[in-house]
């Protein structure tokens, strides 16, 4: 029985073409080779010993922070969904956006410069930058430290 109210007739629907269960021999081996195109790719992308993968800026935080100009702002909101103040309250995603601003800076687009900020580890974000400057007292101790 057809539906006067469906626009298309049953028969100009596409049919459903039958698919080879999962484990045949030639999807097993289509499975097989996929992995070992995704192994190949995962060793040659490897980073050789010795070498650190992630830029360092070249500003402490604080500092690089205080570089950072309306455009800068701007591209933040539009990439990570908030502006930079609502960031500052997690420090994570204020360091991937000011790592996405500093790969702005080196070159990439918008684009490339979100996904290498959002791909960074949690370790990476956090040695993204250099360190702070340590304040040093009148005879010289760091931080005040007896």
């Amino acid at each position: 029985m057809t539906n006067p109210y469906d626009p298309m007739p049953e028969a100009a629907y596409p049919q459903a073409q039958p698919q080879a269960p999962a484990h045949t021999p030639s999807h097993l081996a289509a499975q097989a080779q996929a992995y070992a195109e995704a192994d190949a790719f995962t060793a040659a992308s490897q980073i050789p010993e010795g070498r650190h993968m992630v830029p360092i800026a070249p500003l402490p935080p604080s500092d690089f922070l205080m570089s950072l100009n309306g455009f800068d702002e701007i591209a933040i909101a539009a990439r990570f969904g908030a502006p930079l103040t609502a960031l500052r309250e997690d420090p994570i995603a204020a360091g991937r956006a000011m790592a996405f601003v500093h790969y702005r800076r080196t070159g990439q687009n918008d684009h490339d410069a979100h996904h290498s900020a959002l791909s960074l580890t949690l370790r990476e974000v956090s040695e993204f930058f250099q360190p702070e400057p340590r304040d040093e007292d009148a005879e010289g101790n760091a931080d005040g430290a007896q």
